[in-house]
C-alpha cells in the first residue's frame, strides 16, 4: 500500500492476480472508499483475477475475466490516496499487481 499511495488518484487501469487463503477476503478501496470485497469462496479454489477501470466518477470491476462485473459510482473527494488493498490472513498472495495510468474519457475545460 505504501507504493500504491505514491500513485496519485486519477484514471487507472489495474490488473490483479491473487490467491486467497480459505475464508479470507480482499478489500479494494479507492480514495478510502470501499470498491469491493472479494471472498475466497467467490473464486475457484481461492485463485482468480480482478481488473479495475477507474475514471473520474465510476469504477468498473471485472472478476475472473468478466464472470462477475460490478460498476461502482465514485463519490467526489479530494482525498490524495488512490488505490489501497487489504486482506485478513498473511497467507493470501497477490501474484501480480499492475497499475497503468490512463487518460480520462472526460474532457477538462480550462
Amino acid at each position: 500500500n505504501q507504493k500504491l499511495h505514491r500513485i496519485p488518484p486519477g484514471p487507472l487501469h489495474v490488473k490483479i492476480q491473487l490467491a486467497l487463503e480459505k475464508n479470507d477476503e480482499l478489500i479494494l478501496r479507492y480514495q478510502e472508499n470501499p470498491l469491493i470485497s472479494i471472498q475466497s469462496a467467490d473464486l475457484e479454489n481461492g485463485r482468480g483475477s480482478v481488473e479495475l477501470l477507474i475514471d473520474k466518477c465510476v469504477a468498473e470491476i471485472f472478476i475472473d475475466g468478466g464472470m462477475r462485473y460490478i460498476a461502482k459510482e465514485l463519490p467526489a473527494t479530494t482525498n490524495p490516496h488512490g488505490l489501497e488493498l487489504s486482506t485478513e490472513q498473511a497467507g493470501s498472495i497477490l501474484d501480480r499487481l499492475e497499475v497503468y495510468r490512463m487518460e480520462s474519457m472526460w474532457r477538462t475545460h480550462g
